[in-house]
């Protein structure tokens, strides 16, 4: 019985510590900054093309990663990367520096592609407001979503 109870309260304490630790790590780990996107991934929820509401291509979605020092991008077919920076309202996206896996893919997607890396290396203006980034080149504006972590 004595065994019980003391394995009752060393568990208890341990779930106790791993709780608090959660929490303290959850605190120290802000990702809150509204106006930096670095270490966060949004999700486009509208593109427009040329004035007209365009979707994705069929079966695919739009997800923009921001890193340290660059983007990755993932349009349903191959994933793009490469330095990047974010400055006066601006993306900028060396052109050339935008590299991509080589999947083959149906031909929709890799149009899309083609079409996402033109776009981002064209030096797009960007908002971010709280949870929305708006991206805009003279004729392509997407809007994106974060995704939730």
């Amino acid at each position: 019985m004595f065994y019980c109870e003391a394995m009752k309260t060393i568990f208890g304490s341990i779930l106790s510590f791993i709780v608090i630790g959660a929490v303290v790590s959850g605190c120290s780990n802000d990702n809150s900054d509204t106006t930096n996107p670095t270490g966060k991934t949004f999700v486009a929820s509208e593109l427009t093309v040329d004035g007209v509401l365009t979707p994705a291509a069929l079966g695919s979605s739009i997800a923009l990663t921001f890193t340290q020092d660059g983007i990755s991008v993932i349009a349903g077919c191959n994933t793009m990367f490469g330095a990047a920076t974010l400055a006066d309202g601006v993306l900028t996206v060396p052109a050339g520096n935008l590299a991509s896996t080589m999947m083959a893919c149906a031909e929709m997607l890799m149009a899309q592609d083609q079409a996402l890396i033109t776009f981002f290396t064209s030096n797009p203006s960007y908002t971010l407001d709280g949870l929305t980034l708006t991206l805009t080149s003279p004729t392509t504006t997407i809007v994106m979503t974060e995704a939730s972590s």
